[in-house]
Order: structure tokens, then C-alpha cells, then sequence
């Protein structure tokens, strides 16, 4: 009856992370099409395109942060799967996937916050394709690993 529970859990993990990240991409579509060009909106007309660019680039990130997370719930998934199978017992899973999704987006807050303190602001799309792209080539690995184990 607990394996069932933790899969029911996991399943709404799942589906919860790629529905916020869903909601994410399209509050991140709104974001672009309003900082486009002039901006309409009274507090956009203020900032300089360079701030705009900034800003733009934070809204196209965040739903690929998102769907990250969302796939790193699958990773976690297989890991315990695998990690039961085997009969060796992981209590700090859970706890690991949450630090590291955390530290995550803390990492990318503190590029956010020097970006703009050192008006680097072109910079910031550089920095998260790299730091995006990596994450995606750990949670790759990861998923092949794990995908692996649980299948031989």
C-alpha cells in the first residue's frame, strides 16, 4: 500500500510540474509579446531596451526551468524505482531532488540579480544557455542511468 501511495505521489508530482510549467510558458509568451518593440505598459516605457532584453530573457528561461524540474520528477521517479527493485533503501531521495531543484534556481537568481547589478545585461542569456544546457546534459545522464538499471 506505500509503493502504491508514493506512486500516486509521484504521478501528481509529475503532472503538477509540467502543468506549472505549462502555465509558466504561457505567462512567458505574455511577457514577450509585451516587451516587444514599445512597450505599452506605463513602467516598461522607463527602462531602457537593454533592461527590456534582460527582462525578456528571464521570461524565456523560467518555463525551460520549469519543464527541467518537471523531467528531473521522471529522473527521481526511475531512481526510485530502481533503487527499490535493488532493495536498498535512499530516505535523503527526496530530499536531494528538492535541494538540488532549489539550488538551481538559486543559481540562476544569483546570475540574475550580477547580470543586472554589473549591467551586463546581454550577458544573462549567455550564462543560462550554458547553465540551462548543462542541467539538461546531467538530467539526460541521469535519465539514460537510471532508465537503464531499471530496465536490465
Amino acid at each position: 500500500a506505500s509503493s502504491v501511495n508514493k506512486g500516486v505521489r509521484m504521478r501528481r508530482a509529475v503532472v503538477l510540474c509540467l502543468l506549472v510549467a505549462n502555465a509558466a510558458r504561457c505567462l512567458s509568451l505574455l511577457a514577450q509579446e509585451a516587451l516587444q518593440g514599445t512597450p505599452s505598459i506605463a513602467p516598461l516605457q522607463r527602462i531602457g531596451a537593454a533592461q527590456r532584453g534582460w527582462l525578456l530573457d528571464i521570461a524565456e528561461v523560467l518555463p525551460a526551468l520549469m519543464f527541467l524540474s518537471a523531467f528531473s520528477v521522471v529522473v527521481l521517479f526511475w531512481a526510485q524505482l530502481h533503487y527499490t527493485t535493488t532493495i536498498v533503501p535512499l530516505p535523503l531521495l527526496d530530499c536531494l531532488f528538492v535541494c538540488g531543484n532549489v539550488l538551481c534556481y538559486v543559481l540562476v537568481v544569483v546570475v540574475a540579480v550580477c547580470t543586472f547589478l554589473f549591467r551586463a545585461f546581454g550577458r544573462f542569456r549567455i550564462y543560462m544557455n550554458f547553465i540551462v544546457g548543462a542541467l539538461n546534459a546531467v538530467v539526460a545522464v541521469a535519465f539514460l542511468y537510471y532508465g537503464y538499471m531499471v530496465v536490465s
